[in-house]
C-alpha cells in the first residue's frame, strides 16, 4: 500500500469512471454505470446471486469488465481508509439529489481520527469479539477506516473484528459490501465477520440482506452461506 497521498483526479478508477462517463460512444448515465459496477463485483466477482442484481448490458461487459480491474488495482494505491466508491456516487449524483437523499459523505481523514480516538487505549481484555457496527454506515466510509486502524496497531487481533453495516440506501449498501470485501480480499486481512443489511436504523424495518460472511471461527453465516475463506481471494494483478 501506497504512504503518499494520491490526488483524487490521479486515482485510476476515477479516471477511467470519468472517462466512461466523458465517452461519447458509452452513452449511459452515470448511475446505470455504478450500478452495473456493483453488479459486476457483486454477482461475477464475488458471487453473491442472492442479490439478484440487474446483470451487464453484453454490449457493456468489456468496459465495466475494465471498471472492475481499475478499482482493484486502485485499491492497492491508496490507504485502506479511502472511500472509492463513496468518491464514485458524488462524482455521478448531483448534490441536490444527495441532499433529497439525505446522503453525505463522511471525509476519510475524519473517518480515520474517529476510529483511532475509538480504538486509544481498548482493554483487549474486555472483548473477545469486537464489534463495530455503523447505523448509518453510507459505502462504508467509517467501517474502512476501522478495518485500517486495526491493520495498523492491531494486526494479530484482526480475527476478533466483527463489522457491520446499516443504511436505508440499496445502493449505498451495495458499495459497502464492494468496499468491505475487496479491501480484505485484496489485502488478505482476516477479519472475522462482514454484515452489510440494507435498513431504515430508525424505524428498524429490514429490507434485505445484502452480506454476511465470517470467520470459520465464528461459525456458518446466517445468510449467504459462504465464509471468508470460501471467497474468491482477489488480487490486484
Amino acid at each position: 500500500m501506497a504512504s503518499n497521498p494520491i490526488s483524487r483526479c490521479d486515482l485510476p478508477f476515477i479516471r477511467d469512471l470519468d472517462q466512461l462517463l466523458q465517452s461519447n460512444r458509452f452513452r449511459h448515465s452515470g448511475i446505470e454505470i455504478l450500478d452495473w459496477f456493483l453488479s459486476e463485483m457483486l454477482t461475477r466477482e464475488y458471487g453473491l446471486t442472492h442479490l439478484k442484481l440487474t446483470p451487464l448490458p453484453e454490449e457493456c461487459r468489456k468496459e465495466i469488465r475494465m471498471l472492475s480491474n481499475s478499482y482493484l488495482k486502485t485499491i492497492m494505491l491508496c490507504e485502506t481508509s479511502t472511500d472509492l466508491l463513496g468518491m464514485a456516487q458524488q462524482h455521478v449524483e448531483s448534490v441536490g439529489h444527495r441532499q433529497m437523499k439525505g446522503a453525505f459523505y463522511t471525509p476519510p481523514e475524519v473517518s480515520y481520527m474517529m476510529a483511532k480516538m475509538q480504538f486509544h487505549d481498548l482493554d483487549w481484555n474486555a472483548y473477545p469479539v469486537l464489534t463495530v457496527a455503523d447505523p448509518t454506515a453510507g459505502s462504508g466510509s467509517m467501517l474502512l477506516s476501522a478495518i485500517r486502524v486495526m491493520a495498523e496497531d492491531h494486526t494479530d487481533k484482526m480475527d476478533r473484528l466483527s463489522i457491520t453495516a446499516f443504511d436505508k440506501d440499496r445502493r449505498a449498501c451495495l458499495c459497502a459490501a464492494v468496499q468491505l470485501l475487496s479491501v480484505c480480499l485484496v489485502n488478505g486481512y482476516q477479519v472475522g465477520e462482514l454484515k452489510v443489511v440494507w435498513m431504515d436504523s430508525l424505524t428498524q424495518d429490514v429490507y434485505g440482506y445484502i452480506l454476511h460472511c465470517r470467520n470459520r471461527k465464528y461459525g456458518p453465516p446466517t445468510y449467504d452461506a459462504r465464509t471468508i475463506a470460501d471467497l474468491p481471494q482477489r488480487t490486484a494483478a
